[in-house]
Formats: C-alpha cells, structure tokens, sequence
C-alpha cells in the first residue's frame, strides 16, 4: 500500500543549480495533444491509462519531458492543466504511470520544473512525496542497467529537494545506488555497458543533471569521480558520432530520444565539465572495453562494432550486428544500420534486431547471436582476433573475427577485413566451414542515389561500387531512424560465390 502520510518540507533550491539541457522539440502541441513516437494522440482519446496507444507512448506521456524541452515557458498554462489532469486521473499506485521508470523520471522532470522557476502546488507536492517513497520500496533490482541507475537518480534528486530524516534516507538511498552504478554500467574507455550510444547520451544527461543538483551535497571522493567519468563520456560521445553531429546506429539507437550531443556539451560547459583528451583526435580510436573502432582517412569516417552483443546479464539492447558498420563522405551518410522504429514485442522487432538488418554478413538464414522476444539474447556472437594495420597514414586496414554462426552446422567463423585510403573502401569477408548460402548486406541512407554500379550523395559525389567473390543485387529496403518513423531506402545484397567475398567502394 502506498504510503500517504503529510509529505516533508521542502529543502532551498541549490544556489549552484544551472539552466539544464532541453529537448530539442516539444512534445505537446496542443493543450491535450501530444506527438510522442511520431504518432499524435489526444488526451480525450487515449486518456493515460485506456490501452488505445502503446506502452512506450503511455510511458512517454507519463514521463512528463515537456515540461524540459525547447521553448517550455509558452506552454506553462497547458503545464499546469496538464498536473491537475495526471492527479485526478492516476491515483496511486494504478496504471503505467506508477512503474517505477515512468516514476523515476516524472519525479525529475517535476522537481526541475519547480527549480527552473515554476510552483509545483501543494497537491503536486505531495503526490510527489507518495511517489518517491512507493519507488524508494519498488527498484527496478530486476532490470538493471539504466533503469535502476534512473531510480537511483530519481531518489537523489527527491533527496535534495525534500529535507528532514525521510529525505535524507531517499538520498543516501540514491547515492548509494549512483556510486554502485556508475562503477558497473561505466567502461574504462568512457562508454555505457549497453553498448547503445542513444543511452550512453541518457545516462551522460543524467550524470550531468546529478552533478548539477548534487555538488553541495556529495562527498568530494564521489564528486570528482562522477565529473571524471562525466568528461570521458563527452569524449566517447564524440568518437561515436558521425561528421552529420548525430549518433551512430548500432544496438538500441534512435534519434530524438536523447539530448543532442552538441545540447550535452554545452549543459557540461555550464557545469565546468571539459571533455577529456583520450580521444582528441577523431582519425584513429579504437575503444577497446566497448569494442567500436572509428577511424578517418579524408573525407571518409567509418564506424565499426567489433565488440560483444551487451552485458552478459543484461543484453537487452544489444542486436545480433557483429562487424557491422556504418561510413560518412563529406559529412553525408552513405552506409547505415537499418536502425529501430519499435520497441514492442513484435516480427518487426526481431528483424530489426536481426542480422539481416545490419551491414554484416547473415549464414543460412540465421542471426549471428540469437535475439527473441523484445529484450532477450540467448546464444550470441563473441569477437576475438583483432588486427590492426596501417601504413604512413595512407591507409589502414582492420580485421576481426566472430564465432556467433559456430553453433551451426557447418561450425562457420566470421571474419572480416576493412581497407580504407582517402579515397575507397574495401570490405572483404572470409567464412570459415559449409554453408548452405551467405549473404553480406549494405544498407543506403535514403539520400543516396543510385545509377547501376553508382550511387551519387547530394553534394555530387559518386561512388563506384564493384563485387569480388559474388555477385550483388541492389533491393528496395527501409531505414528506422526513429520510434515510429521508417524511411524508403535500398540496400546491396553480396551474395557469395566463395568463401570470400568482397564489396569495393571508389570515390574521387
């Protein structure tokens, strides 16, 4: 039963508290209107609870992030109606809004409202005080990852906000779960274990909104461990970024879900977080803990997965995308993931997990490691052997191998090789064991036009695409850049006629 006692009183607004980051669009466009997923609903047709929209779209809406994106101060009015409508419509504990990641985050989102100048009222006030103490008793222990490290959030904020004994057990309750957290979910080189580079930039944002409402009151220790971590993560953030300023697409990465790296960056400044200089030049990076590889060599990045799936208890995020990788010309997209538009269960989901939706190669029909359901990977692909080379700058060439296509018949391993000068690509692919068929895709980004064996960017420039080892077709495809939103594309399909098989790519 939830505990409905008088709420404490509040706590001084921090004299450190700085203007946070915002979303860089709204979510409600109406006094009951919402666009969340590329889908938009009204209140009066899906109130919070009914069903008619999906869980992710509920949680959206329970989240209350309007209240911290762009331009948030013309939409006070709808705010505050907004408050009135989620009290007497979700009464505790019922419906998606009591879920303890809904909570954890509407519990931030209230109290930086409050601390960027509004009045949360006295009803507000208290609801806030049920929810913290129902969250406080309901931790996600189960899930992990970046929804307990949001409840522990949730708590330090709640903390800092209320004073007397119960808040001061709801901080010391959050910190402990933060400095926990951060030591497990935190690589060596910077990145978030979920290897997914839209959470690293949403457990980056809830660093950054941690040191900003905490510094007065964590232990220095903890302090500067957490504005450290916070500096390497900008870094890793940079690294895993195209030339176009936006994120790349492998596991679990959609735009518009987090903060831009850029909106990051200048909330860190703020805050006097520098990025550190690990990774100050972006020609050649190899992050060997979350195991992605970004080189540079002209106009050409190129973005490899040459790591795990994920954690080994949590791989939820993680897709079967070994050696896959993504390739910008003159900052243009010209190869891309097929990327997420989904996270229900569902056969769209599973394919866009899948090999088959990831510029790598598929054996036999199969996943390289073995995703089902929406969250879950059971037997996955482990990369080993991994080769660096390169020659006075002029060009550079890794390899890699995976053992996820082991467990078939034919005992297959992966192996593949990336060439890259500053003007072409090679990626040549080896298959180790019998095979029945063995297909390498490469997906387009929707810009990219195509003439037979040449595809054109925007700014003119054309690639000449050639075939060694088998030959290729050109198919329609879709691209998935963000929840709810999928794009008309093409992809080529390298179909093998030896046991290897290349794809070259020349540009002038």
């Amino acid at each position: 039963m939830p505990d409905l006692s008088p709420r404490p009183n509040l706590r001084d607004k921090p004299y450190t508290w700085l203007f946070p980051a915002l979303h860089k669009t709204c979510m409600m466009v109406g006094p009951r209107e919402f666009v969340f997923l590329n889908e938009k609903k009204s209140l009066d047709d899906v109130n919070w609870n009914d069903g008619n929209a999906s869980k992710l779209w509920y949680y959206n809406l329970h989240y209350f992030n309007d209240l911290n994106a762009n331009k948030y101060q013309l939409r006070k009015s709808w705010h505050n109606e907004l408050f009135k409508d989620w009290l007497l419509n979700n009464s505790p504990v019922n419906g998606n809004g009591w879920e303890s990641y809904p909570i954890s985050i509407r519990i931030v989102n209230w109290i930086k409202w409050q601390y960027s100048g509004n009045f949360l009222t006295n009803e507000c006030l208290q609801s806030l005080a049920v929810q913290v103490r129902w969250l406080s008793s309901h931790l996600e222990r189960h899930l992990l990852g970046n929804h307990l490290f949001s409840n522990g959030k949730a708590l330090v904020f709640a903390g800092v906000f209320f004073k007397g004994d119960e808040a001061e057990n709801w901080l010391n309750q959050g910190l402990k779960i933060i400095e926990e957290e951060i030591s497990e979910q935190i690589l060596d080189d910077g990145g978030h274990f979920e290897l997914s580079p839209m959470y690293h930039s949403i457990i980056l944002s809830d660093i950054l909104d941690l040191i900003n409402i905490g510094r007065p009151y964590f232990k220095l220790n903890l302090l500067n461990k957490i504005q450290n971590i916070a500096s390497k993560m900008l870094s890793y953030l940079d690294v895993m970024t195209h030339p176009d300023g936006e994120l790349a697409f492998f596991n679990d990465t959609a735009f518009r879900e987090s903060f831009s790296k850029n909106e990051l960056a200048r909330y860190a400044i703020r805050l006097g977080i520098n990025q550190n200089d690990d990774y100050q030049s972006l020609n050649q990076v190899y992050l060997k803990n979350s195991g992605f590889f970004r080189w540079q060599n002209g106009p050409a990045v190129l973005l490899a997965d040459v790591g795990r799936v994920g954690p080994d208890y949590i791989p939820g995020h993680g897709h079967a995308d070994t050696l896959s990788f993504e390739l910008s010309i003159k900052k243009e997209r010209v190869l891309v993931n097929s990327g997420i538009s989904v996270y229900e269960e569902s056969q769209k989901r599973l394919y866009q997990r899948g090999t088959a939706a990831h510029n790598t190669v598929q054996i036999d029909d199969k996943d390289s490691s073995e995703v089902w359901k929406s969250f879950r990977v059971a037997r996955r692909a482990r990369p080993f052997d991994f080769h660096i080379k390169h020659a006075d700058q002029k060009w550079i060439e890794i390899s890699c191998s995976h053992d996820g296509y082991k467990r078939l018949k034919g005992r297959n391993i992966h192996r593949r090789t990336w060439l890259l000068t500053s003007n072409r690509l090679i990626v040549r692919d080896q298959i180790i064991g019998t095979y029945k068929s063995a297909i390498a895709r490469y997906y387009l980004h929707p810009n990219i036009m195509i003439s037979k064996n040449l595809l054109k960017l925007t700014n003119g420039l054309l690639l000449r695409v050639n075939s060694e080892g088998g030959d290729y077709k050109i198919v329609n495809s879709k691209w998935n850049p963000e929840f709810g939103k999928s794009i008309d594309s093409h992809c080529i399909e390298l179909f093998f006629e030896k046991p290897q098989a290349s794809l070259i790519f020349n540009w002038d």
